[in-house]
């Protein structure tokens, strides 16, 4: 269509709410303010701007992603705890979720400990003093899907000898 003036019109909408509608000359656009873990109904027509008559549109359907926790803290390392602190994951009002902590040392297997949405910090007991921890923590649905994983690394200070 080069050289016929055009617009694109691109509409969507999950399936419990309104549609939205944006017109844009450009060939691609973001939306924004869509909830995490929501599928979306997009549709996206040709205007010319002679006459406002509209293409046939094209459809897609997307489900956007889960929100993960961010900058993920180790604080307050002691010998055999170290307490993890983070920021909660943005736009999930309404969807019940909890968050997975895992960690793991050389030579163990991964342990995990689930804290509730309303938590920002959890404190991670029984671990080896002087040993490297690798920690990382996602946001779960209650139908098991995870989020990405946002992680961080500590060495757990060494027990000082009572002699």
């Amino acid at each position: 269509m080069e050289g016929v003036p055009h617009t694109f019109r691109v509409t969507w909408g999950n399936s419990g709410g309104q549609r939205e509608s944006i017109t844009t000359d450009e060939n691609s656009t973001v939306l924004t303010h869509l909830r995490p873990v929501t599928e979306y109904s997009i549709s996206i027509c040709t205007v010319l701007q002679s006459t406002g008559l509209e293409s046939e549109p094209v459809h897609i359907t997307v489900r956007t992603e889960l929100s993960a926790p961010e900058r993920l803290r180790v604080e307050e390392v002691r010998s055999r705890s170290v307490r993890l602190c983070w920021d909660t994951p943005t736009k999930m009002e309404g969807v019940s979720y909890t968050f997975s902590i895992t960690y793991t040392c050389d030579g163990e297997e991964p342990k995990e400990q689930t804290t509730g949405s309303n938590s920002s910090s959890a404190d991670l007991c029984d671990l080896k003093p002087g040993v490297e921890y690798s920690f990382s923590i996602c946001t779960v649905l209650h139908n098991g899907s995870r989020s990405r994983a946002c992680s961080a690394q500590a060495h757990t200070r060494f027990r000082k000898n009572m002699s």
